[in-house]
């Protein structure tokens, strides 16, 4: 399980990398700029990327990590302990990139929000298909497993993407596993 887990986390920091340069683009925007993107590109024409390198991953992929190290750490959820990790990134000027409804709730947050209260109403996004992945890393003990009994990762913070290549942070994910 633990390495189903893994190849899950890196597949999607892989694929964050892999669709960097495409984000917030329109499928006629990308066709254009890029025709069909079958490698890693630099980020050339969007607005929440651009000059950003080939294989760099996104905000997506770092907030991911973030919720597995909450996860690994408090052996749960925790909304708000993701949330305060997801700020110490924002605050550090470490996160790259980020969309609007990320930015706002990181800086709601900040400003003592609740992590559940901190997002916009009108946002979309991407993230909870990025970070859904760290649930796996909860023990079940045997029974199965209620997505009920857990908060959304990605609405709660945001909404009411250094080189994958490299692979330096990615590698962080198989140093937190059990």
């Amino acid at each position: 399980m633990r390495d189903y887990v893994r190849g899950t986390i890196v597949a999607g920091a892989i694929g964050d990398a892999f669709g960097m340069p495409c984000e917030g683009l329109t499928r006629a925007e990308i066709a254009r700029h890029y025709g069909t993107v079958t490698s890693y590109r630099d980020s050339l024409y969007s607005r929440h990327t651009k000059g950003m390198k080939r294989g760099e991953y996104t905000d997506d992929a770092q907030l991911t990590l973030a919720t597995v190290e909450s996860i690994v750490e408090k052996r749960t959820v925790d909304i708000e302990d993701i949330g305060r990790r997801f700020t110490d990134l924002y605050k550090a000027k470490q996160l790259r990139a980020g969309g609007r409804g990320t930015k706002f709730a990181l800086k709601n947050i900040v400003k003592g929000s609740s992590a559940f209260d901190s997002g916009l109403e009108d946002a979309y996004g991407c993230g909870a298909a990025m970070r859904i992945a760290p649930i796996g890393l909860l023990p079940l003990d045997g029974r199965a497993l209620q997505l009920a009994e857990f908060p959304p990762l990605h609405s709660a913070e945001d909404h009411l993407h250094v080189s994958i290549l490299q692979g330096e942070e990615v590698n962080r994910f198989h140093e937190l596993l059990p």
